[in-house]
């Protein structure tokens, strides 16, 4: 019998109880003759209870022992079937965007791995908020993705209202990769340097403008944050997506933004944008001969943006992480290197559950103090 309610403790605290309660009858009488009325019993009668109480006490290992095989038993079952009906992955961003060109890829090839529909929509608005508040509320199966930026975690920082807690109504399934940015203009702006750029904005103050993908972007804090650095004016302009702001920048509508490799190479080789500097640590493999915010001399301008999966709070942890080993194998996969990360730059970023959900930790508490640091306060 202890080892019956061992068993079911690890399945539940309502089976531990029924098993500590049927254990507890071997001390418990079942009826005395004084307790049922007047009437005297006779020895059948208490025969009959008393096998009655022996055969109550035979069934209770079986019956806890089968509630806790059972429950035991649901909580790997949905893993092991998931999935089994079409997956939603939401990208709150605009389509053609970098970021929504990497979940149409990972869509392509994990759909063919799970031998499942799995249907990307693109929900724009809000800052990101609006794609990211409707898989933050969808049910906690596992069956509605998100497929974002580090903006779905920071935009609640500057948006009131937003409708989710990106820490709590969100659970973290894997980074897909670092994403660098690069600080492009239009080939008519008269500067080629972020110091040509510092010293034209000074002389023309209120006379340039800045594109980004929404409140909260990595392009939004990147430059608010080297408008803070080096004491200059320069407006912003909100869009809903990334190509969205490319287009604008092409057009002349805004003179600088940050463009990420995948959509900024066929902007540069036909030359339409010129790119100015990188924000990473390092010169990228394709433009190494562009210089990093650290050698233009603006080392604390960093927006360290990334792509990122998602699925809803509360989803089971078996199926979190099948999702994840599953992601992990694509993004590692020949097909997926070679057509979307190697042309661009970009490797590898899987990790666990548990290791991004402290990535993202670490990178909120860093945009927090970024945000704090240059005064923008919430709209």
């Amino acid at each position: 019998m202890n080892q019956i309610r061992g068993i079911a403790s690890m399945a539940d605290p309502h089976i531990l109880r029924l098993s500590q309660y049927w254990a507890g009858r071997r001390t418990t009488r079942f009826f005395q003759p004084s307790e049922i009325g007047n009437d005297v019993v006779n020895l059948r009668t208490q025969k009959f209870l008393a096998r009655g109480r022996h055969s109550a006490l035979r069934l209770a290992p079986i019956l806890a022992l089968s509630i806790a095989t059972i429950t035991l038993g649901s909580t790997t079952l949905p893993a092991q079937d998931y999935p089994v009906n079409t997956i939603r992955m939401i990208v709150p961003f605009a389509p053609g965007a970098g970021v929504d060109t990497m979940a149409r890829g990972l869509a392509l090839e994990l759909g063919k791995k799970w031998n499942q529909t799995i249907v990307v929509e693109n929900l724009t608005g809000a800052g990101a908020t609006l794609g990211s508040k409707t898989v933050a509320r969808a049910k906690p199966d596992g069956y509605t993705l998100l497929f974002s930026t580090d903006q779905t975690i920071t935009a609640p920082n500057l948006i009131k209202d937003v409708g989710y807690d990106p820490l709590v109504d969100l659970a973290p399934v894997t980074m897909i990769t670092e994403a660098s940015q690069m600080v492009i203009a239009n080939p008519s702006l008269p500067a080629n340097t972020i110091p040509e750029l510092v010293a034209y904005a000074k002389k023309n103050p209120g006379r340039l403008n800045y594109g980004s993908f929404g409140l909260g972007s990595a392009t939004h804090l990147f430059f608010e944050a080297f408008k803070a650095e080096a004491k200059i004016d320069i407006a912003h302009v909100p869009y809903r997506g990334q190509s969205l702001v490319a287009a604008a920048i092409t057009a002349g509508e805004v003179q600088v933004a940050l463009g990420g490799t995948q959509s900024t190479t066929p902007l540069f080789q036909d030359g339409k944008v010129k790119i100015l500097a990188i924000d990473s640590a390092e010169r990228h493999p394709l433009f190494s001969q562009v210089p990093t915010m650290i050698e233009a001399g603006y080392p604390n301008v960093n927006a360290r943006p990334w792509y990122g999966l998602f699925t809803t709070g509360g989803t089971p942890r078996p199926v979190v992480e099948k999702i994840q080993r599953d992601v992990a194998e694509v993004l590692s996969s020949p097909t997926f290197v070679e057509r979307m990360l190697k042309p661009f730059g970009f490797i590898s970023g899987a990790m666990s559950p548990d290791k991004f959900a402290e990535l993202i930790k670490v990178d909120n508490a860093h945009k927090s103090r970024l945000i704090q640091m240059v005064g923008i306060k919430p709209e």
